[in-house]
């Protein structure tokens, strides 16, 4: 008997006498849920090696290399008409909806205009206000960064020596740190430009001589040109897609009607529906979250003081925040670093704040703007960005959890399909095991559990003063009285 075989192998487990026998559906779908894990894994597999053959060959990575290189004005283009749809449909329906019947050529102009003077505005503020001002911030924080090292090795040292005279018998004052080997090896680890040139760094660009950076220079600046040029073509690309998307539509649904059958066509809406509501929905919400974290964030920090480079704080915790899950981490880290060396005092507020501000992102904002549009589980989402980051780098962990979300759902749907055409349930709950020590309605009401209290937690962590102030403000009136 089956129990009895596994209560064997996990004496834990006790044996259930009157269990019946494994029947036939029983091992067919043991053996269904078998085959369907083993697909997933070697489709994951496969293709982590056609990535890495990709990657490593050497002709294949130039010749997409050299593809991506022609067609980069045409996806820029592809992206912003994309991205920009939602404003410019906010624009027809919303602001000029009584156009839309009796002028629609009016109210698509004027809906084009206005998009065009929205994304004209985004890049004019982040181009003329924000980047003057972290450069500024950059160079400020080179500048002084020798002040900075002195100052928070003299606190660190009269913290040590407090601590050491209240907790032991030491009364003599030590220098526990020396601000000037510090110095020195930060130096030394960044190097002067002579070691640059000749060391890994000019390893690194190619850069071994003056003759060597004036060519680097001219590839820099041929390339950034390149960009610039990449860029304003890709503009021209999306607004004219834009100003023409329902004849694209048409154009395409008539290639389709052409040369795929019903059947066919129905799957490639089904699949274009599903990697729309993944990838779109995902990452316009995503880039929408990370940009109010970023204003949240520097208007708390100009509040509190936090630091004179808040501006470089912001957009550092905004832009790493687009990565799910290791974004905060990886925009926390450095910036506390910064706070700790600039202003010390403020680290344990730093701290403080920007666990708040994740906190109210990831269970406020970012539920409400992006929701379960994934459904997938923390642990998939987590190997996603692990996987997807390891061969593409950022912009794979960016793209990580919708890319395994149309994978997975592809691979439910048609796992689900096989099991309705055998005859077996696909609910989920019907393959846990019988003898396993949580059920599937165990499972979920733990889930549902754990996230109601973390809300209830956080609820009385924000509204703890608004409460006391409100209970203040009684006794104030009960002493009027």
């Amino acid at each position: 008997m089956a129990t009895q075989k596994e209560t064997q192998v996990n004496p834990q487990i006790p044996a259930d006498e009157n269990a019946a026998p494994e029947t036939e559906a029983q091992k067919q779908v043991r053996r269904t849920r078998m085959r369907v894990v083993g697909l997933s894994l070697i489709l994951l597999l496969l293709f982590g090696v056609v990535a890495y053959i990709i990657a490593n060959n050497a002709t294949i990575g130039g010749f997409l290399h050299k593809i991506n290189d022609i067609l980069m004005p045409v996806i820029i283009g592809l992206v912003l008409a994309y991205l920009s749809n939602p404003v410019l449909r906010f624009f027809e329906y919303v602001v000029f909806g009584m156009l839309v019947k009796k002028h629609p050529k009016l109210c698509r102009a004027l809906s084009l205009l206005l998009t065009a003077v929205s994304l004209l505005l985004l890049v004019f503020l982040t181009f003329l206000l924000i980047i003057p001002e972290l450069i500024n911030s950059i160079k400020v924080f080179l500048g002084n960064w020798g002040n900075y090292v002195d100052s928070s090795v003299a606190d660190i040292n009269a913290t040590l020596n407090r601590w050491m005279q209240r907790f032991s018998e030491e009364t003599q004052t030590k220098e526990y740190l020396n601000a000037r080997e510090i110095k020195r090896y930060i130096s030394n680890l960044v190097g002067n430009s002579k070691n640059f040139f000749e060391g890994a760094g000019g390893k690194l660009l190619g850069v071994h001589s003056m003759e060597d950076l004036v060519g680097k220079g001219f590839s820099v600046l041929s390339a950034v040109i390149g960009a610039i040029a990449d860029f304003v073509l890709g503009i021209i690309i999306g607004f004219y897609l834009l100003a023409s998307k329902e004849k694209r539509y048409a154009q395409v649904m008539k290639l389709r009607r052409a040369f795929f059958s019903e059947k066919t066509n129905r799957r490639i809406t089904e699949v274009c529906t599903l990697v729309n509501d993944s990838f779109g929905g995902f990452i316009r919400a995503k880039l929408l979250d990370s940009l109010i974290i970023g204003i949240a964030t520097y208007i708390i920090f100009q509040i509190f003081h936090i630091s004179d480079y808040n501006i470089l704080l912001a957009a550092f915790i905004g832009v790493t925040n687009v990565i799910p899950v290791f974004g905060p981490f990886i925009g926390a880290i450095p910036t506390g670093v910064i706070v700790l060396i600039t202003n010390p005092q403020k680290i344990w507020l730093f701290i403080l704040l920007v666990i708040l501000i994740q906190q109210f992102d990831g269970n406020v904002l970012g539920p409400h703007l992006i929701g379960n549009s994934t459904g997938i589980s923390p642990f998939c989402i987590i190997t996603a960005i692990t996987i997807m980051g390891g061969f593409f780098g950022v912009a794979g962990m960016v793209l990580a959890v919708p890319t395994f979300a149309v994978i997975i759902t592809l691979i439910k749907a048609a796992a689900e399909k096989r099991l309705a055409a055998k005859g077996l349930p696909v609910d989920l709950g019907e393959y846990y095991d019988k003898n396993t020590l949580v059920s599937a309605e165990e499972d979920l009401q733990r889930r549902k559990t754990v996230l109601r209290n973390l809300g209830d937690k956080i609820y009385n962590v924000l509204s703890a003063p608004f409460r006391k102030l409100k209970k203040n403000k009684q006794s104030e009136e009960y002493k009027d009285e």
